[in-house]
């Protein structure tokens, strides 16, 4: 049973059984910001489950805590349209100016109620047009075509079936790559009903999963925090992050994978606050698709796993044991079926892909310049006939090795080489998104070079100039108070939850977090970004990998903001707006 929303002007009964809902919000859309949805409902942490969550917590403070510091003191990008990383180091002052620019326009909206005033769900189906028209209008203004990885998926899936097709022969793409074939399979079926326009199709279906990840985004917001206030920071947040904006040019399975991921977490969050097994079967089924499509979600198939795991081990609930095992068995079955379906259809294995010591060989690896660990093309060193799995790990292992013992030898190049390692993918706030539909190269000679082609006006600005001068600036803003937001909600979390076993407050458990706090259920997306970070430190690395990551912080730094606005004296503001509307 939820508590009722005294804001929500709809009956009681229509307010539960709302499947976009929030519990426990309080009058002045302030204070309950603080409040995590459910957690006063929920039971008390054993020892063992405390210490877990306050474990747990600690890295990802720590996690934030580095990366904040990294997005305010560096900006990476690719000024050349290319793979040359540069780093700037002087523009802190206008990050903190932006940053206060931005808290400044929210405390004046929020002081005036308008946040509070607005239902969710309208600002929830505002942001989703905006995307929809947004993604729209960039693809007809950009204007791009299929290269690099996106043309070989495509060209696969059209000859998909075929006898010969390279890229499901000995040491082609797809042989190489095996992972890719969930969405291989997606573009065949879109192929189907395009009558030659895949490549546009697809763009359109990347539109519709970026409306529906901001979407995700801003009902996970509502779930976590009781605040119509946070929620609606979030969609001023969503309004403001463009890569998801631009990437829907790049027929790839970011946008696809990601929406997936988003409602595998959320639904998880669901199915541990209702107790529903339900829930919790449809949250393995939505987190296995997204791996299936995307192989990097298994990041965050790893981040719902150990929720599952410390929720049984903090909770003693049984109930999360099957969570857990329904995780497994449910991404188990879905990569089984589709190495079947693989050897059934196209008649290659799915076995005998790239060994994983090669990309950790590649994120290693030094390749000159700013790029330290990028994907450096080792993956096709030996052409088809001499492609061997045991040849690549082999050598591989002594890269690795090699490296390692670089880094034992000589801490200050180890301390160079993944500082600005972390700094190329954490601190580039596009993500790669421009350059993903502005290549001054092309993957072979006969596909034409993307910066060569006529720009439309609407892309000419965006891509150089004035106005690609402020994008840059506004996200490299974002970047840092997206990172700022989620810290402050999680350092604010802690401070709460030693004020209150202070004061043994009769309401809260001695051994609770607090009411309403942070418990490990909520962590998902927190343990996604943190895991995000350690996984890519030694993985090949590329910025387009860790998007995911900020995305998914969006609600916590949503949270964190609104308890930034309490702190500088919106809601004194607010409560007194709200007594006036009533």
């Amino acid at each position: 049973m939820s508590i009722s929303d005294p804001t929500d002007k709809r009956p009681t009964s229509e307010a539960e059984d709302e499947p976009y809902r929030s519990d426990g919000v309080t009058a002045d859309g302030s204070q309950a910001s603080r409040d995590f949805a459910g957690s006063r409902l929920s039971p008390r942490p054993t020892g063992a489950g405390l210490a877990l969550e306050r474990a747990l917590v600690a890295c990802v403070m720590l996690f934030l805590g580095v990366t904040g510091l990294s997005t305010l003191l560096v900006t990476a990008s690719l000024p050349n349209y290319d793979n040359a990383v540069v780093f700037s180091f002087s523009r802190a002052p206008l990050v903190v100016a932006g940053i206060a620019v931005i808290l400044a326009f929210l405390l004046r909206v929020c002081g005036r109620g308008v946040l509070v005033r607005i239902d969710e769900r309208k600002l929830a189906i505002g942001v989703v047009v905006y995307a929809l028209i947004a993604g729209t209008i960039w693809v007809l203004s950009a204007r791009v075509w299929p290269d690099w990885d996106s043309l070989d998926l495509i060209n696969a899936a059209l000859e998909m079936g075929q006898r010969g097709s390279i890229f499901y022969e000995h040491g082609g793409y797809l042989y190489r790559f095996p992972y890719q074939m969930g969405y291989v399979f997606l573009i065949r079926l879109v192929s189907l009903v395009a009558h030659g326009h895949t490549y546009l199709l697809l763009e359109a279906l990347n539109i519709v999963f970026t409306a529906w990840i901001l979407y995700l985004v801003i009902a996970i917001t509502r779930e976590l925090f009781a605040s119509r206030r946070a929620v609606g920071i979030c969609c001023v947040l969503c309004l403001l992050f463009l890569p998801l904006i631009f990437y829907v040019t790049f027929a790839y399975a970011i946008a696809i994978g990601l929406a997936f991921a988003l409602l595998g977490l959320l639904l998880q969050i669901r199915a541990i606050a209702r107790g529903s097994k339900r829930l919790g079967f449809e949250s393995a089924l939505a987190i296995s698709a997204s791996c299936i499509l995307k192989s990097n979600m298994l990041v965050a198939l790893a981040a719902m796993a150990v929720v599952w795991l410390c929720h049984l081990i903090g909770y003693r609930a049984l109930s999360s044991a099957c969570g857990l095992a329904t995780l497994l068995a449910v991404y188990a079955t879905a990569s089984l079926s589709i190495s079947l379906i693989t050897l059934r259809i196209c008649g290659m294995e799915t076995s005998h892909g790239i060994p994983t010591s090669v990309p950790i060989a590649m994120g290693l690896s030094d390749t000159g310049g700013e790029n330290y660990g990028w994907y450096n093309g080792y993956s096709w060193k030996y052409d088809a006939e001499h492609y061997s799995v045991e040849r690549y790990d082999r050598e591989a292992r002594t890269i690795i090795r090699s490296q390692v013992d670089r880094f034992v030898a000589d801490p200050g190049y180890a301390w160079t080489f993944f500082s600005k390692k972390y700094w190329s993918e954490w601190c580039m706030p596009t993500y790669e998104s421009l350059l993903a539909s502005n290549w001054r190269g092309s993957s072979r000679p006969e596909v034409p070079v993307m910066t060569k082609r006529p720009y439309t006006p609407l892309a000419r600005i965006v891509y150089y100039g004035a106005l690609h001068d402020a994008i840059l600036g506004m996200l490299d803003v974002l970047q840092t108070l997206i990172i700022a937001g989620a810290l402050i909600e999680v350092i604010s979390d802690r401070i709460r939850c030693r004020r209150d076993q202070r004061r043994r407050d009769p309401g809260c458990a001695s051994d609770a977090v607090h009411r309403g706090g942070l418990r490990v259920q909520h962590m998902g997306p927190l343990l996604f970004a943190a895991g995000s970070a350690l996984f890519y430190l030694f993985w090949e690395a590329q910025s387009q990998y860790v998007m995911p990551a900020y995305v998914a912080l969006l609600p916590f730094a949503a949270g964190g903001i609104s308890v930034a606005l309490d702190g500088i004296g919106c809601r004194h503001r607010t409560r007194a707006v709200e007594e006036t509307s009533r």
